[in-house]
Formats: structure tokens, sequence, C-alpha cells
């Protein structure tokens, strides 16, 4: 596992580029995601490269069950597998123990104690999100709007709708989920789930859950289908 984590932590920091290239997410700590674009460079001594030459290390770390893939929709809408940009993704680690484990001995320490994430909260719920949702068998995918004025997490679907998934670290208005839900822009969008350390609940077409019921969301949208719930 160690040489996994040195492996990642490397590929991370190679992918650290000017705003608008290949940019890591919580700047200065080494968080789960890496955002990245077709001309990302892969390091200082390679400015030209593209996505083609490091695309092998990201399939590598993928089938190596290491990261989960997160790819960019090019639009909110049904048929998602036809519908993203491969050369835009983020990476979360297939096993939230290793975003643990690559903290410092006292951040761990306090983390495990104190139960204090501090600076880590968000990006460890969200990767915990998408593990469970990668291990419920759904494949990840996040939007990000072309002008950064709407990004939403996570997107999961039935056979009738396209469902935006929020992770919020802390209690809060979800004001991507609300444009996407209300637009009448995103036809197949009718409703919206957002995980945070909250009850569940419901509230202008959003349901809201626990973090921990993020590995039941497959079959709570099955019984809601069926209309068994």
């Amino acid at each position: 596992p160690k040489i996994c984590i040195v492996f990642f932590y490397i590929f991370v920091r190679k992918a650290r580029a000017p705003a608008g290239t290949a940019t890591l997410i919580d700047d200065g700590v080494l968080g789960p995601r890496v955002h990245v674009t077709a001309r990302a460079p892969a390091g200082d001594s390679n400015v030209g490269a593209r996505f083609r030459d490091y695309r092998g290390c990201i399939e590598w770390l993928n089938d190596a069950g290491i990261v989960n893939i997160c790819y960019c929709l090019n639009f909110p809408e049904l048929a998602a597998q036809g519908n993203y940009d491969e050369t835009k993704y983020k990476l979360y680690f297939a096993d939230s123990g290793l975003l643990v484990a690559m903290l410092d001995e006292e951040a761990q320490e306090d983390l495990r104690a104190n139960k204090n994430l501090g600076v880590y909260k968000g990006a460890l719920y969200e990767n915990v999100v998408g593990e469970a949702l990668v291990k419920a068998g759904y494949q990840l995918y996040y939007y990000k709007r072309e002008d950064s004025t709407l990004e939403q997490d996570f997107f999961v679907r039935t056979a009738s709708a396209l469902i935006p998934v929020e992770v919020k670290a802390q209690r809060g208005t979800a004001k991507s989920l609300r444009t996407l839900i209300t637009s009448d822009k995103y036809e197949d969008i009718h409703y919206g789930i957002k995980f945070t350390a909250g009850n569940i609940g419901f509230s202008d077409d959003i349901y809201t859950f626990p973090y921990f019921c993020a590995f039941l969301l497959k079959r709570y949208l099955a019984g809601e289908q069926s209309g068994n719930l």
C-alpha cells in the first residue's frame, strides 16, 4: 500500500500546474482529487504534455484499484455514458483509508483521537461518498459549467431521471443542486440527493441523508421507482 500511496503522491505533485491546466483541490494540502484538462502539463520539464502523455498512468491507477475516475459530463442529461469528456476528470481514492494514510502523523492522531477533520473534512466526505457510489455499481460523473458558475459533485440515474448528488461538509444551501432542479434547461432532472452530517429529510425536491447512508442510495432509488417505499 505504501508503494501505491507514494506513486499516487508523485503523480499528483507532477500534475500541479498553473490555473487553467491541472489543479489540485485544497491547494497546499494533498486532497483526494485532481482536476485535469487535455493540455495539463505533467511537470515543469514537459510543459507541452497532453492528455495522451499521462493517460497510461491514470489507467494503471484505476485498473490497480487505487483510484476511481469521475468524468465530466458535457451536459447534465440522460445517457451519461455517451455524454462525457474523457479528457476532463477528477480522481478519488478507491479506499478512503489511503487518503487518511497520506496525512502527517499529527493530523492522523488528531482525526482519530479528537474527531477533528479540519481542512480535510470536505475532501474526505466527498471521497467517502464517491467510494460508496462506485461500490454500489455506479460510474462517477460530475459537471462543471465552462464559466465555473455551476458545479455538481456527482450524478446517478434511474430509468427515467438523472439525479444530481451533493456532498456537504457543513449544513447549508446547495446552490448548484437547487439550480439544476429548478431550471427548465435540465429536463431530465426532477429532484436531487444531498449527503450531509444532518438527519434524513426532504425539502424543495431535495432528499437529505447522512453520509453513512450513501451505500444504500441505489437500493433507495430502486424502491422509489417500484413504489415500494
